[in-house]
C-alpha cells in the first residue's frame, strides 16, 4: 500500500477519486469499486486518508474557534458535524 501512495505522490495525483469518470467519482462508487476488484486495502487507505483529511479540518476549525473565543454555540456546531462525519466514515 505505501507504495502505492508514494507512487501516487510522485505522479502528482493528489487524489485517488479523479481516475474515476466525473459522474463515478463517489466515495461509494470507489469503495465499491476496489472491493469488487478484491483489493479491499485500497479501500480501507482510501477511507482512513479521507477520515485524516476531515479529522485535520475538524480540529484546525475548533482551535480557531478557541482562539477567537467566538462561544460555545460555535463549538456545538463543530461537534455535530464531527458526529455526521463519524457516522458516514464507515463506507
Amino acid at each position: 500500500m505505501e507504495h502505492l501512495s508514494s507512487s501516487l505522490k510522485r505522479g502528482g495525483v493528489k487524489n485517488l477519486i479523479d481516475f474515476f469518470p466525473p459522474n463515478k467519482r463517489t466515495v461509494s462508487n470507489l469503495d465499491t469499486y476496489f472491493r469488487e476488484k478484491g483489493l479491499p486495502v485500497v479501500a480501507e487507505w482510501y477511507a482512513r486518508k479521507l477520515f485524516a483529511a476531515v479529522k485535520e479540518v475538524v480540529v484546525n476549525g475548533l482551535k480557531d474557534l478557541s482562539e477567537k473565543e467566538e462561544g460555545v454555540e460555535a463549538v456545538r456546531v463543530l461537534e455535530w458535524e464531527k458526529g455526521l462525519n463519524a457516522e458516514h466514515r464507515s463506507i
